[in-house]
């Protein structure tokens, strides 16, 4: 793979004299027709301060890194190794999953072959000056990082008629569901309750791409309780939903039970550590709610979902 990369770094070189989009302040056009823009930052950061850089670019357009092919891989690739620096993307390696923080799907196909063996197994991914490659660290780590901006023009559609927004304000949209990042604290049993009095039911997860979200949107100074509970040794959520896959989804992400700590919180901080915590319910924590989205986001002209 060195020489094939070699090769599409010396293309990139010529490419990028080639006619320029017309890119944001601090972007640059790579020369290679995908209408996108890329920022280098020079200054450096954890992953969630970067990730919040890319969000607030370029006029609120940008996000950190993703790549949808392997052609994507190779101008980045030179772009670092000439700069011989490490740089912060979008990779997310949750449970052994890989996927982009801006919703990118994730090809493994194409992408797999630029992980480096020794990727290690942390969550958030850059890209190392050293050959290239992506490898995996703590988010707490200081390095600068890669924003893009993409130029294509969205299609002009009809706008719809007014219609009620899908999540009421302060709750979070993800998917079809709404979730609410409580600002009281409750216990445990409390907790669940204040979730229903809004028709809502406290969170339940049972996948990694939920987790992610969870994960990215959580105030990390903050601790919040999920409705996992550990009845027995024997993981229930409070809203009913089969626990069976939690060894499997949740597992390298829960801590050991302990005697008296039953009911388990999301700590988006506590890296070392995992951030699914046991922690005794009667302490009162913060909370998370979710319930579906009004299906009112929806139409019937086949435009999809209006609402984001």
């Amino acid at each position: 793979m060195r020489c094939l990369l070699a090769v599409c770094a010396a293309l990139v070189s010529l490419l990028a004299a080639a006619a320029a989009e017309d890119c944001p302040d601090g972007f640059e056009d790579l020369g290679l027709g995908d209408n996108h823009c890329y920022m280098y930052a020079n200054e450096s950061n954890s992953w969630t301060l970067a990730y919040t850089a890319c969000l607030t670019s370029a006029n609120g357009t940008g996000n950190l890194l993703s790549l949808s092919d392997a052609n994507s891989f190779y101008p980045q690739y030179y772009k670092v190794t000439e700069a011989e620096q490490d740089y912060w993307t979008g990779l997310l390696n949750v449970g052994g999953e890989k996927s982009w923080a801006d919703g990118t799907p994730y090809v493994g196909s194409e992408i797999d072959q630029f992980i480096a063996e020794d990727a290690g197994n942390d969550l958030y991914g850059y890209m190392s000056g050293k050959d290239g490659l992506f490898r995996f660290d703590n988010a707490s780590t200081q390095r600068p990082y890669i924003c893009y901006v993409d130029l294509t023009e969205a299609p002009t559609t009809t706008a719809p008629p007014p219609t009620q927004p899908p999540c009421e304000a302060g709750w979070l949209q993800y998917g079809e569901v709404c979730y609410l990042f409580s600002d009281d604290q409750q216990y445990w049993g409390s907790a669940g309750h204040a979730c229903h009095l809004q028709g809502a039911e406290l969170i339940s997860i049972n996948n990694s791409q939920l987790l992610t979200f969870l994960l990215l949107s959580a105030d990390d100074s903050i601790i919040y309780w999920t409705g996992l509970e550990n009845q027995n040794e024997t993981y229930v959520w409070e809203d009913g939903t089969s626990a069976d896959n939690v060894p499997d989804v949740l597992g390298p992400y829960l801590d050991d039970w302990a005697e008296g700590s039953d009911c388990v919180a999301l700590n988006a901080g506590a890296y070392p550590d995992p951030p699914l915590q046991h922690l005794n319910c009667l302490t009162e924590q913060n909370y998370i709610c979710y319930k579906q989205a009004n299906s009112d986001e929806l139409f019937d002209s086949g435009a999809g979902s209006y609402w984001l």
